[in-house]
Formats: C-alpha cells, sequence, structure tokens
C-alpha cells in the first residue's frame, strides 16, 4: 500500500471540475474496483468525480459547514484511497463510502453521547414484509435524524425531542417550556426541514 507520503498517492485536490456530474451510464463495475485495489490512480479519479458531489452534500445536511463538508470529504476519499486493497469487488462500493462518511461525520460530534442515545432507541416495527435491508435502512436514518437533532440549537432540540421522543404535543411543548404554541410550530418546522434534507441526501447517496 503507498504510504502518505508517496508521490503517486492521488490528490483529489488537483482534480478538475470536482463537483461536475456524473457521466451518464457511468456504472462502478467490479473490474474498475479491481482496477482501484490495485492502485490506479484513473480508477479512484472515476469513483471520486461520479461520488464526490452526493458525499459533500450528504455531509452538509449532517453538519451545516460547507467548509467542515468539504474537508470531511476529502478524508472520506483518502480513507478510500488507504483502504482500497480490502475492498470486494462483488460489493457495492457505494456502501463503504456511505459507511465512511457516516462515520466521518460522527466523530465531529460527541460519538458516545450519540451512539449511547441510539442505542436506547426501540427497536424497529417488523412485519411480514419487513427486511434485513429496510431494518438496516431505517436503523442508519433514526441514527442520521440523532446527529441532526445533536446540531440544532438548544431550544429547538429540545422541542423535537419533546414532540419526536415523548410524543407531547404543541400546546403541551409550550406550556412545559414557558414560550408560545407559535414558537413551538416554528421549531419543529424548521426541524423538520433540517431532517428531510439529510434523507433527502441520504436517498441520493444511495442510490448513485
Amino acid at each position: 500500500m503507498l504510504s502518505n507520503n508517496d508521490p503517486r498517492k492521488p490528490s483529489p485536490d488537483s482534480y478538475p471540475n470536482r463537483k461536475i456530474k456524473k457521466r451518464e451510464g457511468q456504472v462502478m463495475t467490479p473490474e474498475l474496483i479491481c482496477k482501484l485495489r490495485d492502485g490506479s490512480q484513473e480508477a479512484f479519479k472515476t469513483i471520486y468525480l461520479h461520488y464526490y458531489g452526493s458525499v459533500e452534500n450528504f455531509l452538509f445536511s449532517l453538519l451545516r459547514s460547507r467548509e467542515e463538508a468539504e474537508e470531511t470529504a476529502q478524508d472520506v476519499f483518502m480513507t478510500l484511497w488507504e483502504k482500497r486493497e480490502r475492498l470486494d469487488p462483488s460489493h457495492n462500493i457505494r456502501s463503504f463510502i456511505y459507511t465512511t462518511a457516516r462515520n466521518a461525520a460522527l466523530n465531529l460530534f460527541d460519538r458516545r453521547k450519540v451512539m449511547d442515545r441510539f442505542s436506547k432507541m426501540a427497536p424497529v416495527p417488523i412485519n411480514d414484509e419487513t427486511t434485513s435491508e429496510d431494518m438496516l435502512i431505517a436503523r442508519e436514518t433514526e441514527l442520521l435524524i440523532r446527529l441532526v437533532v445533536a446540531r440544532m440549537p438548544k431550544t429547538r432540540r429540545r422541542i423535537f425531542e419533546l414532540n419526536h421522543y415523548e410524543n407531547m404535543d404543541n400546546t403541551e411543548i409550550a406550556e412545559k417550556l414557558g414560550i408560545s404554541k407559535a414558537n413551538v410550530a416554528n421549531h419543529l418546522a424548521l426541524a423538520r426541514k433540517d431532517i428531510r434534507e439529510v434523507i433527502r441526501m441520504l436517498i441520493l447517496l444511495l442510490l448513485v
């Protein structure tokens, strides 16, 4: 594996138009993953240009800082390069990229606090039509919601938690916190807007 100081290590910052839309018909084939695993910078560049925009936007929806999102996205792809030899060409690389991006975002939060709350969540409801993939996506979505909530202003976070996790309505929350129902409604609307955005970015990332 190339070391961090190896001159052959790819430098994503040097790639032109790194946020360009991915080419139509461009597919992450097992052959491409094999080339990446063998150290092909061209394969790395292809994957980088294919996924970078989705990864950065996903991270921005969590971190709410474009600078942090850009820096973290760079770290995600450097991790991909450094761990390329572990890749399995028979598996879709987007799962590796998504997991790396999610973990990178977690590292910028109080990871222990978030994971402690996550471990205490109610289990995902199961029925005869629920698949293991459905359960995984549901759990991942709930974890991402926790991440978004952790970054909210204190009052908005408290209002959302009372509503979402303690099933209190606007009137009950207003009385508990000593604020108006209109204020509660406004905070909930802003909280849900942030959450919809991160879920939308998750779906886009998983579909590319």
